[in-house]
């Protein structure tokens, strides 16, 4: 996949006019932050204009927002406040990943870890804030969830070991986050049922997770360190992603081999 990068002024301006409550939030972003951040559009013509993801370099620090689609006027404020949020965390100093090797695998792993480390409190502050926590990004993501277990045909799949893993991920997000939006979503809930009938061990696993992060909290920065630390012994991920977090100009990697 190709880029293509986005006047930068030009940018911010047709995000804050997409809603006031996008433009009060970007004018609380921090300075610093707004000038380490550039624009890029995927070179899809296909590409989905309700689609966006940030990314951080581990070299040297710098953010990214990448859009799927030219089409940006039309993103949901609660998408973008999404996305931007993950970039002030990380610049804040919470950990994040990236893959070892840029394989597809390994991409969605490392996407995974970083989106269960800093979801529940990004849906926190977008509940907070009056945004649509329960927004087309979210039911995007729903469906990934279905389709990558064969939930829409009642046929469950046989999943890699690698892709196992990236579930389990998955899975203890959707179901953290889903906890933060609806403390009762998944009683009853047929796509919980079909899990919990099917793929056992990942729905355990799952829920390891999660009572870990509850028992031993994930929501300062050394918290989250040390709960990347566990999740990359627990599930030997220490050749598939490396981590890293922002400390002032720099971007420090951690070591997964000091426990």
């Amino acid at each position: 996949m190709t880029f293509t990068d986005l006047p930068k002024d030009d940018t911010v301006e047709e995000l804050r006019s997409i809603s006031e409550k996008l433009n009060s939030y970007y004018d609380n972003i921090s300075d610093i932050l707004k000038e380490n951040i550039l624009y890029l559009v995927k070179n899809n013509p296909e590409g989905n204009n309700q689609l966006m993801q940030c990314a951080t370099d581990p070299n040297n620090g710098q953010h990214y927002l990448i859009f799927d689609s030219n089409d940006i006027s039309e993103i949901h404020d609660s998408i973008i406040a999404h996305e931007f949020q993950h970039l002030v965390m990380r610049n804040n100093g919470f950990p994040f990943t990236t893959p070892v090797v840029e394989t597809n695998q390994h991409r969605k792993i490392s996407s995974a870890i970083n989106n269960l480390l800093q979801h529940k409190q990004i849906y926190e502050f977008l509940t907070n804030k009056g945004y649509t926590a329960k927004c087309d990004y979210f039911k995007t993501n729903i469906e990934t969830l279905k389709e990558t277990i064969g939930f829409n045909g009642n046929n469950p799949l046989i999943l890699s070991p690698i892709g196992s893993k990236i579930f389990m991920l998955l899975y203890a997000d959707h179901y953290n986050i889903q906890k933060t939006i609806s403390e009762n979503f998944y009683d009853n809930n047929p796509i919980a049922d079909f899990i919990h009938e099917h793929y056992y061990s990942i729905d355990r696993g799952a829920i390891r997770i999660l009572n870990r992060m509850k028992e031993r909290g994930c929501g300062t920065k050394e918290q989250q360190i040390d709960f990347l630390k566990d999740i990359v012994s627990q599930f030997s991920l220490i050749d598939i992603v490396n981590g890293h977090y922002i400390e002032g100009d720099n971007v420090i990697s951690i070591n997964f081999n000091d426990e």
